[in-house]
């Protein structure tokens, strides 16, 4: 086994229990075959979870989420050879409470705004993101990352509902990957 493979199944492993990464060898191609091209974001897999803890670690300012399905997706070529970080998008539906939501609005002024590569999956367990009326801030993304990652928060006020986009989310706590 080269070592690039074992370094990425290493990592990738570590992470599996938080973002819900398999450990199983990719399908398609042998373990020793070339790297597949990246599929689309919302075409990669997503496994929809329901476990609101990486929500709360991650997301303080959603308050105590009523609701979550989320799925992280491992971004990047599969059966990489080169070793090195993996990027994790993490895209979750949290129903907020009506206090929570006081909170978040308090951060600016909230456009319309439109998500872009929703997973599929995601919509399918989550069917009010068909007709949801989002908005976004800037600030309020600023809030939540603190600029320590990329993230867009989506707000449907009316369903109090937050659509985040995120990747590489680290917990609040502590980073999302140790150095």
């Amino acid at each position: 086994m080269k070592w690039s493979r074992v370094l990425r199944n290493s990592l990738l492993c570590c992470l599996a229990p938080a973002f819900a990464v398999s450990c199983a060898a990719p399908s398609g191609a042998g373990a020793d075959g070339p790297p597949r091209a990246s599929a689309s974001p919302a075409e990669k897999k997503c496994d929809v979870r329901t476990e609101p803890e990486p929500i709360r670690k991650r997301f303080l300012q959603l308050g105590e989420p009523r609701r979550t399905r989320w799925c992280a997706i491992v971004l990047g070529v599969e059966n990489s050879r080169v070793p090195g970080p993996t990027d994790v998008r993490m895209v979750a539906v949290v129903e907020v409470t009506p206090d929570a939501l006081k909170r978040i609005l308090v951060y600016g002024t909230f456009a319309p705004a439109v998500p872009e590569n929703v997973p599929p999956a995601l919509v399918d367990a989550v069917p009010e993101l068909r007709d949801a009326r989002w908005t976004a801030s800037e600030a309020f993304d600023a809030s939540v990352t603190r600029e320590a990652y990329t993230g867009t928060f989506y707000v449907d006020r009316a369903k109090r509902l937050v659509l985040v986009d995120a990747v590489n989310p680290g917990a609040a706590d502590a980073p999302l990957v140790s150095n």
